[in-house]
């Protein structure tokens, strides 16, 4: 019915993008979050492109993430969003740099806390424990969290108390296979 009545409005296509989504017209659902990012910019729809791009397979999918954050380097979602993506294709550094940028902004998101943890670990940075350790102190019950700070822990010397962590940890995700 919207789509009836206000058929250009940003609501409307974005709606129309999340049921292309759920049809797995990814290509549709881009140029529909595309034309609604247009009329209403957010990061919530740079986000949905990102998805969708990557998803249709299009080339740099995480361009307009990049191009958001120049004029918008405070949105800690797309920063958060931008950063899973380096770190997914192997970019320890760049995923480093948003994780702290966005740190700076919310510096008691345990979920932050976490994903910089788990790069530095596997930067061999020493300030993967304490990072790691804060992040629990957040989000003591999510397996993820738990995970990130037994491996801090195991790799820290301190397997005893890191093997309760893992094994909690393991039982919560058991098809993750980290």
């Amino acid at each position: 019915r919207m789509a009836k009545l206000q058929p250009e409005s940003p609501v409307t296509l974005a709606l129309q993008g999340d049921l292309a989504m759920r049809a797995q017209e990814y290509s549709k659902a881009l140029e529909l979050y595309q034309r609604a990012g247009a009329r209403a910019p957010s990061g919530v729809l740079i986000v949905s492109q990102f998805v969708a791009g990557q998803r249709a397979g299009i080339a740099n999918p995480e361009k307009p993430m990049v191009d958001w954050l120049r004029s918008n380097p405070d949105d800690v979602m797309v920063r958060l969003a931008l950063g899973e993506y380096k770190q997914g294709k192997g970019d320890l550094a760049g995923a480093r740099q948003e994780y702290e940028a966005a740190l700076s902004k919310q510096p008691e998101n345990g979920a932050i806390l976490n994903n910089l943890a788990y790069v530095y670990l596997e930067s061999g940075d020493p300030k993967a424990l304490a990072t790691a350790e804060k992040a629990y102190s957040k989000l003591p019950d999510v397996p993820a969290v738990q995970d990130t700070y037994g491996l801090a822990l195991l790799r820290a010397g301190q397997a005893d108390k890191a093997l309760g962590l893992l094994r909690t940890a393991s039982s919560a995700m058991p098809g993750n296979p980290e």
